[in-house]
């Protein structure tokens, strides 16, 4: 029988050694029908030139601009849809390290379950022996506005093995495995949200709204530098977007009651922002979050 054809999205920009040690740890993938894709956002280092070298079967494109995350995850989409008959797309970070077996039992668990379209690793955190970075994905309060990945920075001993779905969470970006007609259905990742923040949650619940599940795999092991690819406290060009995206984001998928509490609380957010970022150093980042969910 024809296996499913898995297809890997991973998505770069200015993140050469990253983006290759994620790539060689693919070298040890035992799945047998896998084509991977790199998107380039139009890095200025020698990625392009460093993965061509090293890895001259793998497809690469590379954007004449930054078009953020979900522009650039639709361009390789839209690549990937010109020229294969996929089964499953995996979009996975490039601050990654994948066990060898970790596709095939997120195939196994979709193939055998039909009802389900997206199914989810144990996620690690790759410098640290046995702490989680995430499993399942992330809990979303509407109410607050607040996300937080579940179980991070936990110990790992056992205590999400036995979930199929970890209750309230959704699905986040850093490793996916998608059915194909999940990716039909939602028509991609919503450019609205560039350059980043809230795409993947976004995804995940219009899929959700489309009648798409999602399985958590506990088996499936990968690996996640996270921290260091990521922002840790508010830039100001950062709070600024987080406050139009997370405005966006918001409206779309709350409930009036939410929408309501949310818009209640919001002096009271606003302000423990600010103390936290005070505490920071960085008091303007709060003033910027609320500049930017205040733009229409």
């Amino acid at each position: 029988m024809r296996q499913p054809l898995v297809v890997v999205i991973i998505l770069t920009f200015n993140q050469e050694e990253l983006t290759l040690r994620c790539l060689r740890s693919f070298k040890d993938v035992t799945y047998p029908c896998v084509e991977t894709v790199v998107v380039d956002n139009d890095s200025k280092d020698d990625t392009e030139i460093s993965i061509k070298r090293e890895f001259p079967k793998i497809h690469f494109i590379k954007s004449p601009v930054n078009k953020g995350v979900a522009g650039g995850r639709n361009l390789g989409i839209q690549y990937v849809e010109n020229r294969f008959d996929y089964d499953y797309l995996l979009i996975i970070d490039n601050d990654t390290v994948v066990e060898k077996d970790f596709i095939d039992l997120l195939v196994q668990k979709l193939e055998s379950d039909q009802t389900a379209g997206i199914a989810t690793p144990k996620i690690y955190r790759l410098d640290e022996k046995n702490v989680i970075d995430e499993v399942g994905g992330t809990l979303v309060n509407f109410f607050t506005g607040s996300t937080f990945r579940m179980a991070h920075g936990e110990v790992d001993k056992g205590q999400y093995d036995a979930y199929q779905i970890v209750p309230n969470t959704v699905p986040s970006g850093c490793c996916c495995l998608i059915r194909r007609a999940v990716i039909k259905d939602c028509i991609g990742y919503d450019e609205f949200f560039y350059p980043y923040g809230f795409e993947d949650l976004d995804f995940s619940l219009r899929a959700r709204n489309k009648g798409h599940s999602y399985r958590f795999v506990p088996d499936s092991i990968i690996y996640h530098v996270g921290s260091k690819t990521s922002f840790s406290g508010y830039s100001l060009r950062y709070a600024k977007i987080k406050g139009k995206n997370l405005k966006y984001f918001m409206k779309r998928h709350c409930t009036k009651m939410q929408w309501i509490c949310f818009n209640i609380l919001l002096p009271i957010l606003g302000l423990r922002t600010l103390f936290r970022e005070i505490a920071r150093g960085n008091p303007l980042s709060a003033f910027n979050l609320v500049i930017g969910y205040l733009k229409r």
